[in-house]
C-alpha cells in the first residue's frame, strides 16, 4: 500500500482539487502524489529565493496540471508570493520537477543521475558543476557552490565561478539513490 492511502498524510500536503484527483488505482495515486509533491517543493525553491522568510507548507502551494507531452508534464504552482511555472519528467523510475520564475527565464537545463556508496549532497554538486562546465564549456575548477546565511539559516546554494557568483539559479536535489540537478540562465 502506497502513501497515496495514508489520508493523514493527504491531509497535510494536498489541497482539496489535488486530493479529488485521486482515483483509488493505488500505483497511479502515488505517482500523481509525489507528482503534486515534486511541484510544491520545487516551487518552494523558487519562492524562498524571492522572500526567505517564505512559509514552507504543503497547503499553501496549490498545484494545477496541465497537459501532457510524452513523459513531461506542464503546470502551474500558486504559491503565498505569486505563480510559479513548473515543467515534470516522469518516468517509471523517478519523477523530476523544474520550476522557474517565468519570463526571468532564459533556458532551463537539468540532469538525474543514480549513485550507489557516494555522500548525494557532494554527488549532486559534482553532477551540477560537470554539466553546468559542459553546457557553458567552461573548466569545472572554475565553479564552486555555496550556501550562504539567511535569516532563518543557510539560503538556498548558489554557483560561483572564479570566486563571482554566476547568473544561474540553480536547484539540487537528493533523495535515495536519485540526484538530480537543475539550473537556469537569467535574464
Amino acid at each position: 500500500m502506497g502513501k497515496s492511502r495514508d489520508s493523514r498524510f493527504l491531509d497535510r500536503v494536498l489541497c482539496c482539487h489535488e486530493r479529488a484527483s485521486l482515483t483509488g488505482a493505488c500505483v497511479d495515486d502515488d505517482r500523481r502524489l509525489w507528482t503534486f509533491w515534486s511541484a510544491k517543493e520545487a516551487a518552494y525553491k523558487v519562492a524562498v529565493k524571492r522572500d526567505d522568510t517564505v512559509p514552507s507548507a504543503p497547503l499553501r502551494y496549490e498545484v494545477h496540471l496541465k497537459g501532457r507531452t510524452g513523459n513531461a508534464q506542464k503546470g502551474v504552482v500558486h504559491t503565498p508570493f505569486g505563480s510559479v511555472a513548473v515543467t515534470i519528467e516522469a518516468t517509471p523510475s523517478y519523477i523530476h520537477c523544474v520550476a522557474g520564475d517565468g519570463e526571468a527565464v532564459i533556458g532551463t537545463a537539468g540532469a538525474v543521475d543514480m549513485i550507489t556508496d557516494t555522500d548525494p549532497s557532494t554527488a549532486v554538486r559534482d553532477l551540477l558543476i560537470r554539466r553546468c562546465a559542459t553546457v557553458f564549456r567552461i573548466k569545472s575548477d572554475r565553479c564552486r557552490i555555496v550556501r550562504e546565511k539567511g535569516s532563518r539559516g543557510l539560503l538556498p546554494p548558489a554557483l560561483l565561478i572564479d570566486g563571482y557568483r554566476a547568473p544561474w539559479d540553480i536547484s539540487l536535489s537528493h533523495d535515495g539513490r536519485f540526484i538530480a540537478c537543475a539550473f537556469s540562465l537569467l535574464q
